[in-house]
């Protein structure tokens, strides 16, 4: 609960079965089921991170998850209808989602930031030639799996600082080793501070959350485990 110490938050979760409990409990506010009628994949992923979200802040504030009030202000274009998420009660939250897995981190910090990637090909070269710092491309190579550890952290620092990737500061270097992690000076993300932590997701799957000092991590994973029923009340909407 919110006021017992600083706590960070992550759960992770299938969209699927995020989107059977969605069926049985609508509990997403009327720009968010805009959101998810876009249509297609991507309505899909806003639909269940929007939904995860909602669980995850009910459980750290007593709250059902219809009640959690969700902003969003876009920092680039300013329209509220996508963007950072904004909390009450002092948390600060992110989403992520790939391939199918949705992951949202909560934290009463001031900022944190996640993003999980699904293992998959991708041209490694021709986008850490875009994206990474030098020493970042030696570091990964043509090696797929550490490019998108990689692409991970910056993704998570990224978000964690508000700034996203726009500014070119995906570029800057913050990765020095990836098994085991070690970071560079993260001052030039905003994060000089903070902690980067491997998220612990399905084979298949890689990821990272950010997020300030001092919290104690607390990790759900699926739905089952979360005992999301004690969640809901009865007249939920």
């Amino acid at each position: 609960m919110v006021g017992q110490g600083r706590v960070l938050d992550t759960w992770v979760a299938g969209r699927e079965e995020l989107e059977e409990w969605a069926d049985r409990h609508p509990v997403l506010d009327r720009t968010e089921r805009r959101r998810a009628e876009a249509g297609g994949e991507r309505g899909r992923d806003a639909r269940a991170g929007a939904t995860l979200l909602r669980l995850a802040v009910a459980a750290r504030t007593g709250q059902s998850p219809a009640e959690v009030d969700v902003r969003r202000r876009c920092a680039t274009c300013a329209h509220t209808g996508h963007g950072r998420p904004r909390l009450s009660h002092g948390l600060a939250a992110s989403t992520s989602h790939s391939g199918g897995l949705v992951a949202v981190a909560v934290a009463d910090s001031s900022w944190v930031g996640i993003d999980i990637e699904q293992v998959r090909p991708v041209p490694v070269a021709d986008l850490a030639r875009v994206a990474f710092d030098a020493r970042e491309r030696d570091l990964v190579g043509e090696d797929t799996e550490a490019f998108l550890d990689v692409w991970a952290v910056k993704e998570a620092l990224s978000k964690a600082s508000g700034s996203g990737i726009l500014d070119g500061r995906l570029r800057q270097c913050a990765v020095r080793s990836v098994r085991p992690l070690r970071l560079h000076d993260l001052s030039g993300f905003g994060c000089a501070s903070g902690r980067v932590l491997r998220l612990p997701l399905p084979d298949g799957y890689t990821g990272f959350v950010a997020a300030g000092p001092g919290v104690d991590w607390h990790h759900t994973a699926g739905l089952s485990s979360a005992r999301t029923t004690r969640l809901v009340s009865p007249g939920s909407r």
